[in-house]
């Protein structure tokens, strides 16, 4: 968001390489959730708790029409070889030939917790079976998307078909946890700490660096 001036100049740092727009980097204008009338996110197909605050169902919002928007612009754009990041989370890192080749959207960073939500606090016993480069997961997935890689455009359309055929709508990151399926191990991006979350005004404290 151009709100948040630390995460871009930290970006800067962090990437020393590039400069924040080129013709193959772009900086994704995120939309504002506190700036959305409750009136127009209770008439989308989103829900969420009956006790969740208004602050938070708008950050929910606004991250979720922030990826839907960008996505759309992938499609109607034709871009192949997509790396969407979040802008807390680090971009110094280049983009293996086995991603590129891939047939799937992959998630380069983020948090894997047990497939089943009443499970999400419990170890996840299959991270102990990831290799390196790309993993199909079967028993888990992965929350946040701070990190991921697309590498043709179809990929995003189809997404966005699964996400637009929902009757209701979830957090983006439980969305795309229920279609997409690969990780790169180890992460490739790791979520810069020290800044307040969008979502649910919170600081993060770990940055999951393996996962």
């Amino acid at each position: 968001m151009k709100q948040d001036f630390e995460k871009m100049k930290n970006h800067n740092l962090d990437c020393p390489k590039f400069p924040l727009e080129t013709d193959e980097i772009m900086r994704w204008e995120a939309i504002i959730g506190r700036d959305i009338p409750m009136e127009e996110i209770q008439e989308s197909k989103l829900y969420v708790r009956y006790n969740t605050k208004e602050n938070k169902i708008k950050g929910i919002y606004g991250c979720l029409m922030s990826h839907l928007t960008l996505l759309e612009s992938i499609v109607d754009l034709k871009i192949d070889d997509a790396c969407i990041l979040e802008d807390d989370s680090e971009s110094d890192f280049i983009i293996p030939e086995e991603l590129k080749q891939s047939n799937h959207i992959t998630y380069l960073g983020g948090w894997l917790v047990n497939r089943k939500m009443k499970d999400i606090r419990k170890p996840v016993l299959e991270k102990a079976s990831l290799k390196k480069g790309i993993n199909e997961l079967k028993e888990s997935r992965v929350l946040t998307t701070r990190a991921y890689y697309i590498p043709r455009w179809q990929l995003a359309k189809d997404l966005l078909s699964y996400i637009h055929k929902k009757k209701t709508w979830k957090a983006i990151d439980i969305m795309m946890s229920e279609y997409v399926t690969h990780l790169y191990y180890p992460a490739l991006s790791h979520q810069i700490l020290g800044f307040e979350s969008s979502i649910g005004n919170l600081q993060p404290k770990t940055n999951h660096m393996e996962y």
